[in-house]
């Protein structure tokens, strides 16, 4: 095309034509929405049109759906303004595949490592699996002296010596108390017969029962064994002869803190709190352990 212009030529394909000047493109329109500004505008929008009517539907088990979107939504909008400084970073401005897959697992991990340490939603988080909770230091629930279990009196700030011994059997949810000087159960610490003894079940919607002596004669235990001393006793039962229902702390997978308190002449002591499992009764160990168990209409 050159040749058929002419070296100085100015025809319609010459160098004059390819020197034409080019129109420039205009700065664009205002309409453009700002990098970050867009960032949070679509996380918002992804939130709202998303995030709420999934997790909606999970409110019958508690609030912690909405607790776990509500941070994430936080979390995001300022991890936000660490993607936009890293995206302006780079030489075209853009924001591949592999870094929005970056910032997934980084949102991911910072998300379930926060609720996991900091936020105490371990409990929750794993609620659908059993955990063991950990022993309160005074009490034990290895072999003691009636297979219960063995706390100490007084709570924080009482100053009391003393021990109960607390058992549940699981084949009619009836409970028998034992209160002692000492740890090994061998020393009685007995109380009037009037004596208010409740124990509140804190994981059962705190709910409580009262324990009283099995009868004012002698007050045997299962084992046949009085437990009555110059009119008082360190042995208190339930239900006994009350008829209060017992059957919902009857079964083997039984399990709930336990907080035991005696009150006598206006004063209340606390025993330290502890898990109370059952004694569980298999088909080699009888109830009653060569006491009749019915005429003390328990």
């Amino acid at each position: 095309r050159l040749a058929r212009g002419g070296a100085g030529g100015d025809g319609a394909d010459g160098p004059a034509a390819v020197a034409r000047p080019l129109v420039a493109m205009g700065t664009g329109s205002d309409a453009m929405t700002p990098t970050l500004i867009g960032r949070w505008q679509t996380r918002v929008f992804l939130w709202l049109l998303v995030g709420l009517p999934v997790s909606v539907p999970f409110l019958v088990f508690g609030p912690l759906p909405l607790v776990v979107l509500g941070y994430a939504l936080v979390l995001g909008l300022g991890l936000d303004v660490w993607y936009d400084k890293q995206q302006k970073a780079r030489w075209d401005h853009d924001w591949p595949v592999h870094k929005q897959l970056q910032a997934g697992l980084i949102e991911f991990g910072l998300l379930v490592f926060t609720l996991l340490g900091c936020c105490g939603c371990t409990g929750v988080l794993l609620a659908a699996a059993p955990v063991a909770a950990p022993p309160t230091p005074g009490h034990t629930h290895d072999a003691t002296a009636h297979d219960g279990v063995v706390a100490r009196l007084g709570a924080t700030g009482q100053a009391v010596d003393g021990w109960i011994e607390l058992k549940l059997h699981d084949d009619k949810g009836d409970l028998e108390l034992w209160l002692t000087l000492d740890k090994a159960g061998s020393k009685p610490l007995d109380l009037p017969l009037d004596t208010k003894v409740s124990v509140r079940f804190v994981d059962k919607s705190n709910k409580t029962v009262l324990l009283k002596p099995r009868d004012t004669k002698s007050n045997p235990d299962e084992r046949g064994a009085s437990h009555l001393r110059d009119g008082k006793t360190n042995y208190f039962v339930f239900p006994g002869t009350t008829g209060a229902d017992a059957t919902w702390l009857m079964g083997e997978a039984f399990s709930s803190i336990a907080v035991v308190e005696l009150t006598q002449g206006g004063r209340t002591v606390t025993a330290q709190e502890f898990v109370l499992r059952p004694h569980g009764h298999g088909h080699d160990h009888g109830h009653d352990h060569g006491h009749d168990h019915g005429a003390h209409g328990n």
